[in-house]
């Protein structure tokens, strides 16, 4: 067992390892919010490109959230194909009529990637205030660390006008992105 002086000197410990690489030119968003008091620990990490106009040209989000205990792998949610319908379905609201939500599931796989399953799901989702065409690429992974499930969303969005500009660095993050570990 380490004495006190020992775990007093070791590096923090991360609590979720995950790995993203950001582009060069995409910047993440400040971590205080506006009144200057800290956002809250379950909060989304993002990041948006320098240069783009506004964020909501392009930007990706990492969300991590805590799973109920019931669910102990990705495949508790089905396969990727089920999980980006009822991702799209949870969204697309176009059976109201003209004027709303309306997402289209493009494309679901899975892959493995440091040990973890990892849904890889492609949507496009127009929205009724502006119109605008969004394409959006997500990685989605359930890892156990040892004490919580934990969900990691990331979810890179592109203005389909901005695709050539942004496209590529969005579909970068979500490529890049790597779970942690289970631990037991």
């Amino acid at each position: 067992r380490p004495t006190a002086a020992a775990e007093a000197a070791a590096p923090p410990k991360t609590p979720d390892p995950y790995h993203v690489t950001i582009p060069d030119g995409w910047v993440e968003a400040p971590a205080d919010r506006p009144d200057g008091r800290s956002r809250p620990a379950a909060r989304p990490v993002v990041w948006f490109p320098s240069a783009a106009a506004s964020p909501d040209v392009a930007s990706a989000a990492l969300v991590t959230a805590f799973a109920s205990a019931d669910f102990t792998s990705l495949g508790s949610f089905g396969d990727a194909t089920a999980f980006g319908e009822n991702l799209v379905a949870s969204m697309d609201r176009s059976f109201s009529g003209p004027g709303a939500t309306a997402a289209t599931l493009i494309n679901a796989r899975q892959e493995v990637r440091n040990g973890q399953k990892v849904y890889l799901i492609d949507y496009d989702v127009t929205r009724p205030n502006d119109g605008a065409l969004k394409h959006c690429f997500s990685a989605v992974a359930l890892s156990f660390n040892g004490v919580h499930n934990r969900m990691f969303t990331l979810t890179a969005t592109v203005d389909a006008d901005a695709g050539g500009a942004y496209g590529e660095g969005a579909r970068a993050i979500v490529a890049s992105f790597v779970p942690p570990p289970t631990r037991y």
